[in-house]
């Protein structure tokens, strides 16, 4: 094993939005889903193989400093499709394929902006658009929720310059039915590993910013502002 650099890590936090939650004695509380990563930058991934981090954790919650120890695959090139490439002209489902959006969305409470429009239409437009891959009632990372919700709270900022859409990356019908896990032919069509995915594409119909798991507000608005320029 040969070292090859350290850098210290800065934590993001992503408070979700504020939900009741119903208890069983019938009592109503709010809850605010709080997410978030540490961050490490500046280390390069020089060669494809596998990997391995040394993290070293102190502070006002932690007895001492405890060490950890993460092995991870670096691959010559993403499966995902990447910065600069032209996203698949998918054809997801929209409000106008169901009778109720929740045959097409796990999101609660459910805003109809996100299900207006199809890959393919926003290919079609002259604004940049944001796909964001993610199943707040199935999520197997736990930060699918968290990621809709920044989402949402752009989405109020952007929606009159930017398009967006959220798919759920999991079929639905077999999920609530059967209770398995089937990726959707858009999630297989977009070569996803996992989920939740976010994606900016430009006005050029090229992808200009992309997430796997979290992306805080200021992340996702920093690349729309840069996508309008």
């Amino acid at each position: 094993m040969i070292p090859l650099g350290s850098a210290g890590a800065t934590f993001q936090e992503v408070r979700g939005i504020k939900r009741d939650h119903q208890h069983a004695d019938g009592s109503n509380h709010g809850h605010q889903e709080v997410r978030g990563v540490y961050i490490i930058e500046g280390v390069p991934f020089t060669e494809a193989g596998i990997w391995e981090a040394h993290l070293s954790v102190s502070g006002s919650n932690v007895v001492g400093t405890e060490m950890a120890k993460l092995t991870f695959q670096v691959k010559e090139q993403s499966t995902t499709f990447a910065i600069g490439d032209t996203p698949p002209r998918s054809l997801n489902l929209t409000a106008r394929d169901v009778s109720d959006l929740e045959e097409i969305t796990t999101l609660q409470p459910i805003v109809p902006g996100l299900y207006e429009l199809t890959v393919a239409e926003a290919l079609e437009g002259s604004k940049p658009f944001v796909v964001i891959f993610s199943t707040p009632a199935f999520c197997v990372t736990a930060m699918c929720g968290p990621v809709a919700d920044v989402a949402v709270r752009v989405y109020a900022d952007y929606k009159d310059r930017v398009e967006f859409i959220h798919i759920e990356p999991w079929d639905l019908t077999t999920l609530r039915n059967e209770g398995k896990l089937e990726p959707t032919d858009i999630t297989t069509e977009w070569r996803l590993p996992t989920e939740p995915w976010t994606f900016v594409v430009g006005k050029d119909n090229r992808i200009a910013a992309r997430w796997e798991s979290l992306v805080t507000p200021e992340e996702l608005t920093a690349a729309l502002d840069a996508a309008l320029r």
